[in-house]
């Protein structure tokens, strides 16, 4: 989440809204993941939520 948040939508708060909006929203769903470079900090990550309809209303 750091690297999507910071280096993607990092330029721009109404990108950084959108994902926080998204994230708040039930869109996307985080979960935690083992930190290749430091095990004792896990890495949040981030995959769209398949149990949101909203989700999947605006992939169909």
């Amino acid at each position: 989440m750091k690297f999507l948040r910071d280096k993607v939508f990092g330029a721009d708060p109404d990108d950084r809204e959108g994902l926080q909006f998204c994230i708040d929203k039930g869109l996307l769903e985080l979960y935690d993941q083992p930190n290749p470079k430091d095990a004792q900090h896990p890495t949040t990550a981030c995959r769209l939520s398949r149990d949101s309809a909203l989700t999947l209303e605006i992939l169909r």
